[in-house]
């Protein structure tokens, strides 16, 4: 995580929520370096990872709280990655990532949409440029293990 922009990436280990069965749960905190956002700001969040129905990989829910950005007491960042092995080939999966803000106190619409749109502008190149990287450890990893 350090590599794509988490400083002091701290995440607690997984426990089993208690309520849900299969479901599992874990704390994150981390800053942002000034690459990710120029406020830098840190980061709390809440993941639950639970299997998906059919047993054939893993949803994450994800809540972030940002500090030290403005307004960000006004809403939530919302991710969820629904992880799948891959038809296309085996020792593959598939990975689709989905961003939602929810919006906590009402400011006027032009500035909550821009301030959506950026959020989901930032985000979105931050999930492609954290697989990019996933991409690069795995095939790394896969080459120098056959050699």
């Amino acid at each position: 995580m350090e590599k794509s922009g988490c400083l002091n990436y701290v995440p607690t280990t997984w426990e089993q929520v208690e309520c849900k069965s299969g479901v599992d749960e874990r704390r994150v905190t981390y800053k942002f370096n000034r690459h990710v956002s120029i406020f830098g700001g840190e980061v709390t969040c809440k993941q639950q990872k639970c299997p998906t129905a059919n047993d054939e990989g893993w949803i994450v829910n994800e809540v972030m709280l940002l500090h030290d950005v403005p307004f960000s007491d006004h809403f939530r960042v919302k991710l969820r990655y629904q992880i799948e092995k891959s038809s296309l080939a085996q020792n593959a999966c598939r990975c689709d990532a989905y961003i939602r803000i929810v919006w906590l106190k009402v400011k006027s619409t032009n500035f909550q949409l821009r301030i959506t749109r950026n959020i989901t502008d930032k985000f979105t190149h931050r999930v492609k440029e954290i697989f990019e990287l996933l991409e690069r450890e795995i095939l790394f990893g896969s080459c120098n293990s056959t050699t």
